[in-house]
């Protein structure tokens, strides 16, 4: 298993967690795929930050995806090099966020976005996508 994030607070809680758990896994303190040694991976799960701002503080990179929605763009740029054929991408998105935005970004970098399940949380609704790679 392998965890990743941006914040180095984070990272830490990610092995303190792992350690409370008993359990074993590869954390890096990596900007989506940028410190990952290659390899593809058999399930990804996302939660990303999906708030069109640029954020100002590491802090910030938990809610803010960039003005022009940069996270997306990076992400559904270099997933493709960490899947093989059996892969499970999943990404938990709100109704908060511009989906429309996020799916057509998906969609110009080869990847469809399937929601599987609809679950609503207090006043807002969440969802899962399924994203898989559509062979051209």
């Amino acid at each position: 298993m392998t965890a990743t994030d941006i914040s180095p607070l984070a990272i830490e809680n990610l092995q303190l967690n792992a350690g409370l758990n008993n359990q074993t896994m590869q954390v890096i303190e990596s900007d989506l795929f940028t410190k990952i040694p290659p390899q593809t991976f058999d399930i990804i799960i996302i939660p990303p930050p999906y708030f069109p701002k640029k954020p100002s503080s590491v802090a910030e990179y938990a809610w803010y995806c960039g003005e022009d929605f940069e996270y997306f763009r990076n992400l559904f740029n270099q997933i493709d090099k960490f899947i093989h054929t059996g892969t499970r991408i999943l990404m938990i998105l709100s109704d908060d966020c511009d989906i429309q935005t996020i799916s057509a970004i998906s969609s110009e970098n080869g990847f469809i976005m399937n929601k599987i399940l609809s679950k609503k949380v207090f006043w807002e609704w969440n969802f899962i996508f399924e994203i898989n790679f559509v062979l051209t």
